[in-house]
C-alpha cells in the first residue's frame, strides 16, 4: 500500500453514515447538510441517485441515524430516521431507489439507533429509543411490521450479524430467532467496538485497555478467545471498525485519525504446494491431425 490518494468522488456536504451494498456495487452516503441520501455507483465512482428523507407529520425534516444495505437487493436500504432537534423520536423505514415503502415502524424517544439486517434480508434487528429491548421487524413488499419486542435481553449496544447470531458491542451473543442470550464474552466493556468477519467466522472487538486499546478475537460459534493485539497511539474515541485486507483492521477516531493496523491474529489459510506436469502423445503424428495432451495436477 503506497498511501497515495487514488481518486476522489463528491459525496455531498457533511457526509455522515455509510452503507455498502453486499456485492459492493453501490455506496450509500447520508448527506447531513441536505437531510438526504446519496448513492454512488462504484463502477464509475459517480453519483447514481440523490433522495430526500421526508418530513414528519409536523413538517420537521428527518436525518439518518443509522442505515444498512439489504442483502441480495443492492438498490434497497434500511434506515433509522431521526428528528434532528431534541430526542423526539423517529422511525425505521425501507427505501427502494428513493421511494419509501408505506409501512414504517416508530422508534420512540431516545438516542439509541442500533440496527442490523438478517442474512436473508427478511428481518431487521434493533435496539432503539431508551430501553434495553431487542426488537425484530419483519420486512415485506409494503415495508416493515413489528414482529416482537423482547425486553431486558442485554444492555443496549451496537449490533453486528454473523452466521445466524447477533453480536453486541458489549460482548453479548444473541440468538435472534429465540430472542435469547446465548453467551456473554467477559471483559468487553463500555466503549468497545465490534465487527464480525464472515470469512473466518470470528468476532473481533476493539476494547479500551488503559491508555491503549486491545483488538481481541473470538470464535463466532463458541465465544472462545483466539488471540489479542495491543494498539497504541490512538487519540480520541475510535469508531467504524472494519476488516482491511487479509491481515488487518481499520478504524477512525474523533481526533481525525485513520488507523490501519496489520496483525498476526487473523488466521492464515494453509498453503498448498501443487505440481503440474504436461505429457503429450509422442508417437509420430500426421500433419493436420489432433494431438492429445495430458495435464496432471498433484499435491
Amino acid at each position: 500500500m503506497s498511501g497515495l490518494l487514488d481518486s476522489t468522488a463528491l459525496g455531498g456536504d457533511q457526509p455522515g453514515r455509510l452503507a455498502l451494498s453486499d456485492e459492493s456495487s453501490f455506496l450509500y452516503i447520508a448527506v447531513n447538510a441536505n437531510k438526504a441520501i446519496r448513492r454512488m455507483d462504484l463502477s464509475n465512482q459517480l453519483p447514481d441517485a440523490h433522495w430526500q428523507l421526508g418530513t414528519t407529520a409536523y413538517g420537521a425534516p428527518y436525518t439518518v441515524a443509522n442505515m444498512k444495505a439489504i442483502p441480495n437487493n443492492p438498490r434497497s436500504l434500511a434506515i433509522v430516521r431521526r428528528i434532528p432537534v431534541g430526542i423526539t423520536g423517529g422511525d425505521v423505514a425501507i427505501i427502494d431507489n428513493g421511494s419509501i415503502r408505506s409501512n414504517t415502524v416508530p422508534t420512540g424517544p431516545g438516542n439509541y439507533n442500533f440496527l442490523e439486517v438478517s442474512n436473508d434480508g427478511e428481518f431487521l434487528f434493533g435496539m432503539f429509543g431508551i430501553a434495553w429491548d431487542f426488537t425484530r421487524l419483519a420486512v415485506d413488499a409494503f415495508g416493515l411490521t413489528l414482529a416482537d419486542i423482547t425486553p431486558d435481553v442485554t444492555p443496549t449496544a451496537d449490533l453486528r450479524m454473523g452466521d445466524g447470531l447477533v453480536f453486541t458491542a458489549l460482548g453479548a451473543i444473541l440468538d435472534p430467532n429465540s430472542r435469547k442470550l446465548v453467551k456473554t464474552i467477559p471483559g468487553i466493556i463500555s466503549g468497545s467496538l465490534v465487527f464480525y468477519d464472515k470469512m473466518t467466522s470470528r468476532a473481533f472487538y476493539l476494547v479500551p485497555n488503559g491508555t491503549n486499546w486491545l483488538l481481541q478475537q473470538f470464535d463466532g460459534a463458541t465465544g472462545f478467545p483466539l488471540g489479542a493485539h495491543p494498539i497504541s497511539g490512538v487519540l480520541g474515541t475510535p469508531s467504524s471498525l472494519i476488516r482491511w485486507g487479509p491481515d488487518g483492521v481499520g478504524f477512525r477516531t474523533s481526533s481525525n485519525q485513520l488507523l490501519i493496523v496489520r496483525t498476526t491474529i487473523f488466521p492464515v489459510p494453509p498453503r498448498v504446494d501443487l505440481a503440474v506436469t504436461i505429457t503429450d502423445f509422442t508417437s509420430p503424428t500426421e500433419l493436420g491431425s489432433n494431438i492429445t495432451y495430458t495435464i496432471c495436477v498433484s499435491k
